[in-house]
């Protein structure tokens, strides 16, 4: 979503106000506002700092300007789930810029959303490689879960081919089980993505496969290799009550 599209109004700013001036890039007017006496740190009703308006409006040039005169970069606001603290909305949005102004201001990358997201998370929604890149570099727990959700299966999940493709050269678990029994290769839709999360993966199947239709899997519809693969397990299931794990795809 680029700033042209984002509606002020139904993220709460109200007009002519600071936290309005600065989600809009009036540079000018923040001078002036904060050369007047303006609170650095003010927040509105929902808890957002003038700071936090200007990540959100994407004007990177007024959250270098409020940086420098003393903004704090970890005030959290009462926004949920995914924009609580500025360096998350930076991240969710794709802003390389700003969060590397964030980061170099001291932002905490160990923040989570009230979902338990990591930063790590926010970047492979959208498929922010330059940023999940600068992360990793940082320190960031590639394996990191949410529900048993790793960046990598967030990733997957949304077919993001090259930040699953960073993921795994970071080291990331391809065999990681979420909370509902599922790996990272299941609804993938991205046959290029299918083929490197195969080679890793193990099929695990959490569910009845002989009453499964396998047409109702995603991965199926673009991979005959699997469906071959499912075929045989399913022939074999008949034989088990348990969940079956195969091993590598062939």
């Amino acid at each position: 979503m680029r700033q042209q599209e984002i509606d002020p109004y139904r993220i709460g700013y109200q007009r002519h106000t600071v936290h309005w001036n600065a989600f809009q890039g009036k540079y000018s007017l923040m001078v002036r506002w904060l050369a007047g006496g303006g609170n650095i740190n003010k927040r509105d009703r929902r808890g957002q700092t003038p700071l936090f308006a200007a990540t959100h409006g994407r004007q990177h040039r007024i959250v270098d300007f409020l940086i420098a005169h003393g903004a704090d970069v970890n005030i959290s606001s009462h926004e949920a789930p995914y924009h609580t603290y500025p360096i998350q909305t930076a991240v969710y949005n794709g802003e390389l810029d700003i969060v590397k102004s964030l980061l170099a201001a001291g932002a905490d990358i160990s923040v989570r959303t009230s979902n338990g997201c990591t930063l790590l998370h926010l970047a492979a929604f959208h498929d922010h490689v330059d940023i999940a890149e600068l992360l990793l570099k940082l320190g960031m727990d590639v394996d990191a879960t949410t529900g048993g959700q790793t960046p990598l299966r967030a990733a997957a999940m949304h077919s993001h081919y090259a930040i699953s493709t960073l993921f795994l050269m970071a080291g990331a678990n391809a065999n990681a089980i979420d909370k509902y029994g599922f790996n990272p290769l299941f609804e993938v839709a991205d046959v290029r993505l299918i083929k490197a999360l195969g080679t890793r993966t193990k099929i695990l199947l959490p569910f009845d496969l002989p009453a499964c239709p396998l047409s109702s899997l995603s991965l199926l519809k673009v991979c005959p290799i699997l469906i071959r693969r499912l075929s045989s397990i399913a022939a074999k299931h008949s034989a088990s009550n348990g969940r079956i794990i195969s091993d590598r795809v062939p």
